[in-house]
């Protein structure tokens, strides 16, 4: 009776200690490639397009979020009949959440217009999240990124050349003509700025001005690009020759500080003016011409964050139930040495009686 004891207690010791040493390895993540690709790396503006994900995994595939990024300026994101892909304006998120799955292979696919002319970048924002769909672990994922070039529609107009070029103050020599591509100007020495008005002759080229703020004195090159629906460009040039400061402009001497004090005021205020005057921000004229770039920006997405916590977390609960899983073990190997010991003791003082 008592051997049969001993037997059970040392059957349910191994049993914790193997059940100890199981809890301890923690679990290989499964791993899987999830790949971009697209129809044609080559778009002419216009063009529609499909954007590919595939995933293939080790183990069967379940939940799916990720989120994709593109340049808004030169894509436009085409919604299509499936609402677990949705957004626009640079970002779009996917999100499927899978019940059931037959194959370890999955493929998504996202229509995009191309609008502007530039090099198109397309990737994912801080890594898909892909779960298995049997245990509901993170997997571990390898993921791309593909470029595409957007180049002017097929019929675009290849005309770079000005209908209108007008300044203030000065007069252009020679007289405007659209086949003339440089010209002349002299402005007066307290002239800091020359505005310049241009229209192109093709309403869907783009203009823009360069140098044509503080002047210094001497020769001043102004430039007028135009760049054409199909991305030629032709350039205006203005040299502009800034007079130099006469004799009877240059301030007499004071003979007081409180005159030279003065005199220093003003000129400080003269100098913010001239400032304010300088700053293309303020002249509305100006504003036309000067292509700025836009400012982009996506809002934050918190979602990958939070999943890397929940990790750690299980990393955490794992540790601690194994610490408490080795304590019990050691427990139950003290126990059944004392029993065995206590079998022992009786069955010699049996033998003795």
């Amino acid at each position: 009776m008592y051997r049969i004891k001993i037997i059970v207690l040392f059957v349910l010791s191994m049993v914790l200690l193997l059940t100890a040493s199981i809890s301890s390895t923690p679990a290989k993540a499964s791993s899987a490639d999830i790949t971009l690709s697209s129809d044609t790396a080559v778009v002419n503006v216009g063009d529609t397009f499909n954007v590919n994900i595939d995933i293939e995994a080790e183990v069967l595939p379940g939940d799916f979020e990720a989120y994709i990024l593109y340049p808004k300026d030169n894509l436009e994101f085409v919604p299509g009949v499936l609402d677990i892909i949705a957004g626009g304006e640079g970002i779009i998120r996917i999100t499927d959440h899978v019940t059931a799955a037959y194959s370890n292979h999955r493929k998504y696919s996202i229509k995009f217009r191309a609008k502007a002319r530039g090099e198109a970048v397309i990737s994912f924002r801080d890594g898909p999240e892909l779960y298995e769909l049997e245990e509901g672990y993170l997997m571990s994922v390898s993921a791309n990124e593909i470029k595409i070039s957007v180049l002017a529609a097929k019929n675009a107009s290849s005309d770079s050349t000005l209908a209108i070029l007008k300044i203030n103050p000065g007069k252009l020599e020679p007289e405007f003509a659209a086949d003339i591509r440089e010209y002349h100007v002299t402005v007066p020495y307290e002239t800091n700025r020359l505005t310049v008005s241009a229209l192109a002759t093709d309403r869907n080229a783009e203009v823009s001005v360069f140098g044509n703020t503080e002047l210094k004195e001497g020769d001043n090159r102004i430039e007028i690009k135009v760049t054409a629906e199909n991305g030629d460009e032709g350039i205006y040039a203005i040299i502009c020759e800034k007079e130099s400061l006469k004799e009877d402009q240059k301030p007499e001497e004071k003979k007081s500080s409180d005159t030279d004090e003065t005199e220093k005021k003003q000129d400080q205020t003269g100098e913010n003016d001239d400032h304010k005057k300088n700053d293309p921000e303020d002249d509305p004229e100006e504003k036309e011409y000067v292509v700025k770039p836009e400012q982009e920006g996506t809002k934050a997405l918190t979602d990958s964050i939070e999943a890397l916590e929940l990790m750690e977390s299980y990393e955490k609960s794992l540790s601690t139930m194994t610490l408490i899983i080795a304590l019990l073990s050691a427990l139950s190997m003290a126990l059944l040495i004392i029993v065995i010991r206590l079998a022992t003791r009786k069955g010699n003082d049996e033998l003795d009686d």
